[in-house]
């Protein structure tokens, strides 16, 4: 009988152990929340719902709720293949500079972003987008 519950309750460490790795999504946050423990959050998925500049140099993801405070957004090669960012790089000049958004992606604490380091997200995906006008 103990060796069937040891057996039961090891299944379930398993179980739940795997689905944690494997089936969880992206940690949903806000740029507020990463800026408060952003080593909480390193190398980890996040989904960012915020306002989202895009200059000629740097993009960026910022909240109202914590002001002054932005998170670095980049986009890989691959993932600029993909249909929903290249839609949104099209609309972003079409209608303006701004917009708010959810972007999923890898983030890092201190990535490496010119001319000084600041947290990024490695956008992997970009969802719920809401142009402002111009």
């Amino acid at each position: 009988m103990r060796a069937t519950t040891y057996a039961n309750v090891l299944f379930v460490l398993c179980a739940t152990s795997a689905t944690q790795a494997f089936g969880a999504g992206p940690i949903q946050t806000s740029v507020c929340d990463i800026n408060a423990n952003p080593a909480m959050f390193e190398g980890a998925e996040v989904a960012v719902h915020g306002s989202i500049y895009v200059g000629m140099d740097a993009s960026n993801i910022s909240d109202a709720a914590c002001p002054g405070v932005a998170i670095h957004l980049s986009v890989s090669h691959e993932a600029s293949l993909r249909k929903d960012i290249r839609s949104f790089e099209r609309n972003v000049r079409k209608y303006g500079m701004r917009a708010t958004a959810t972007v999923v992606g890898q983030f890092h604490a201190k990535a490496p972003v010119l001319p000084f380091p600041m947290p990024a997200i490695d956008m992997h995906s970009i969802k719920n987008v809401l142009f402002e006008a111009k």
